[in-house]
Order: structure tokens, then C-alpha cells, then sequence
């Protein structure tokens, strides 16, 4: 009976009834030894049942309690997790294949790099005084030569999107720069290009967009008459900062170009130690600007001009003056209204610049778990092997 009596069955009362027998110092197993030997396994039994049900009832109860309660909670987590979780992965479907067909024009344009690179360099270089139309010509006729040599290129190729990205672009606009694609092209080139240059601006757009982008305190502004122009272009190379020269005219002084950029390389090759060290966050790369407000510019020197400077046109087209006349009708009539769509630019910039940001954190959130799991796998296969 005593071999199959269920322990866990015993209730509190009956422990209550026990309880003076516990507590009398004569019911123990020492004294009851003395009466008789089988009572006092009879005793130990007894008093071993009721320790059970005390370390249950006392001690192991509240803390199962307090364990399931535990587990419970987990258990609604993890049920609030997953309900996100799929939520989420929901959410991301299209995203996924969104980033599928991304990934499928990244490696398009992977094979394409080194000749849409060589497209992109030569535009940059050497393309900027000329018009679209001519711009377009020669990029066809440089298309067929790299076909001809074997060298892939990308058939939409286009400086904009090879060179600059969306939030490039809408922060250019914001800053004054038209959105036609021949401006656009404009300004890549002017954010690329570390040689000298020579900036035709009739409407005296560039400059105040140049000045909108870059830091002022890294621009040097001076008047090409102003006698300064040669030692300022030295301490500006030497504290890395931008020499603008404005009202250059319809022509170049004879001599300003072979001496400013003669002193531009010689400092640039002196100093290039204290150059580095001193460098600072510029977006233009370049040391020099020479800026003409002139309709029309006389090439008296063509040679020198385009072989010393980066020439670059930025005179309006017909797109970019349709967008500027729309905006600025739209300020007379609704300036409410133009404000409106300024904030909103803004707004819709940073915006993407925050999307961009929480793309590229679930990207390498991603990356992380796809790691971690590898190295799980490697080594649960180590541990195999040993």
C-alpha cells in the first residue's frame, strides 16, 4: 500500500491534521526507534510525505506558477513577433522583387561598366562647350567604335543616370540648377572635373548654384580685373579652396590662362604633401572656375583654351527655359503655391534620402542573418567531422 499511495493526491487538510504530529519532538525517528524499529520506518515515511507536499505546495508551486506565467508571456511574444514578422516579409515581397530586378541591371551593368566608363570620361572631358545635339552625335560614333573594338556599353547610356543619383539630382534642382538633361550633364561635369575651367553662364545661373552646393567658406570670389588673381589662386590651392574669377568677357586676356594654370600645377606638384593633409570636404575637385556672363565667346585661342580649361556651355535650352519661365510665373501669380512645391521638393528629398537609408539597414540586417547563418552551418559541419 504503501509502494503505490499517490503522493500528489494528498490534500492540505490532511496535512493540517499532520501538522502537531511534525511539530512534537517525540515523533521522531531517534525516539519512535526506541519503542519499535517498524514504526520508525513507518515515521520516516510519514514524515517524508509531508516534506513532499510542503516543498509542493510551499515551494514548487508558486514558482510553476510564476514559470508558466513566464512561458506565457514568451509565448504571446513570440506569437506578436511572428504576426510582425510576417507582416514584414509581406510588406517586402515586392520589395524583393523590386531588388531582384535591380540586382539584374546592376549585373547588366557590370558587364557595360568599362565602356559606359569610357563614354561617361570622354563627355566629361571633352564634350562640355558643345551643344545636345552634338553631344549625342559624338557619343553614337564613339558607341560604334567601342562595337567595333568588342567593348560592351549600355544602349540607354546616359551621363545622368551613370553619374549621379535621384537625390543628386533633386538637391541640384533645389539649389537652383534646371532639369534638363543638358544642364544636368553640365553639372556632372562641373562636380567631376579637376582641371580648370571655363564656365560660359549668359543667365547667371551657375554661379549662385555653384555657390548653393559648395561651402561658401571654400570659395574665393574675385573680379578679373582685380590684381589679387594670380597670388590668390596660390593660397588657394595651397588651403584647398575655390577660385571663382567672374566677368571674364567674350574673350580671355591674352597670358591669364597659361599663368593660372601654369602656378595651379606647379603649387599642386610643390606642396601635394600639405595639400592631402589639408584637404577638405569639397564637391567641386577642381582649383580654378573662369566665368564669362557673354552671350557669345570668342575661341581667339581655341587650342589653348580647350587644351588648358574645361570648357563647359551652360547656356539655357529651350526644356530648362520652359521650367524656369513655369516657376517663375507660378511665384507672380501663386507664390504660395511655388513655396508649397519648394518645401515639398525638400521634403520628398529627404524622404528619399531616408528610404535610402533604411533600405541599406535591411540590407545588411539581412546580410548579417545570411552570415551567421553560414557560419552556423560551417561549423555544426566542423563539429560533424570531429
Amino acid at each position: 500500500m504503501l509502494l503505490s499511495f499517490n503522493k500528489d493526491a494528498m490534500e492540505n487538510c490532511t496535512m493540517e491534521k499532520l501538522k502537531p504530529y511534525m511539530e512534537n519532538p517525540l515523533f521522531k525517528p531517534e525516539k519512535v526507534r526506541r519503542i519499535s524499529v517498524a514504526c520508525r520506518s513507518i515515521c520516516i515515511w510519514i514524515r517524508a510525505m509531508y516534506n513532499y507536499h510542503y516543498a509542493k505546495t510551499v515551494k514548487m508551486e508558486p514558482r510553476i506558477e510564476k514559470l508558466k506565467d513566464g512561458l506565457a508571456k514568451k509565448a504571446e511574444d513570440s506569437e506578436l513577433k511572428l504576426q510582425r514578422a510576417r507582416r514584414l516579409i509581406g510588406r517586402l515581397d515586392g520589395e524583393c522583387q523590386r531588388w531582384r530586378a535591380r540586382v539584374d541591371d546592376l549585373k547588366t551593368k557590370r558587364k557595360n561598366v568599362v565602356g559606359d566608363a569610357v563614354l561617361a570620361s570622354g563627355l566629361v572631358a571633352y564634350l562640355g562647350s558643345f551643344p545636345a545635339s552634338f553631344r549625342s552625335r559624338f557619343i553614337s560614333e564613339w558607341q560604334t567604335r567601342l562595337q567595333n573594338i568588342g567593348l560592351g556599353y549600355s544602349s540607354d547610356f546616359s551621363l545622368v543616370t551613370f553619374y549621379s543619383t535621384p537625390q543628386d539630382i533633386k538637391a541640384w534642382a533645389a539649389a537652383g540648377l534646371p532639369t534638363d538633361d543638358h544642364s544636368l550633364e553640365n553639372g556632372i561635369i562641373v562636380c567631376n572635373t579637376s582641371r580648370p575651367m571655363l564656365i560660359l553662364d549668359p543667365q547667371k545661373q551657375v554661379s549662385r548654384w555653384i555657390c548653393s552646393i559648395e561651402d561658401p567658406a571654400n570659395i574665393v570670389v574675385l573680379d578679373i580685373n582685380s590684381p589679387r588673381i594670380l597670388g590668390e589662386a596660390q593660397s588657394c590651392t595651397l588651403s584647398d579652396n575655390l577660385l571663382m574669377v567672374e566677368n571674364i568677357g567674350n574673350q580671355i586676356p591674352p597670358g591669364l590662362i597659361k599663368k593660372v594654370t601654369a602656378l595651379l600645377k606647379v603649387t599642386t606638384l610643390t606642396h601635394i604633401n600639405v595639400h592631402i593633409e589639408a584637404a577638405k570636404k569639397r564637391i567641386l575637385h577642381c582649383g580654378c572656375i573662369l566665368l564669362t556672363y557673354e552671350q557669345g565667346f570668342n575661341y581667339s585661342d581655341e587650342v589653348n583654351v580647350c587644351v588648358s580649361l574645361n570648357v563647359v556651355d551652360f547656356s539655357i535650352t529651350f526644356h530648362g527655359l520652359c521650367s524656369q519661365l513655369l516657376s517663375i510665373a507660378a511665384e507672380k501669380e501663386r507664390l504660395d503655391l511655388e513655396e508649397e512645391r519648394n518645401h515639398l521638393l525638400h521634403q520628398r528629398l529627404l524622404l528619399n534620402c531616408r528610404l535610402q537609408e533604411i533600405e541599406d539597414h535591411i540590407l545588411t540586417l539581412l546580410q548579417g542573418v545570411m552570415v551567421s547563418k553560414s557560419v552556423r552551418t560551417c561549423a555544426r559541419g566542423n563539429n560533424a567531422k570531429f
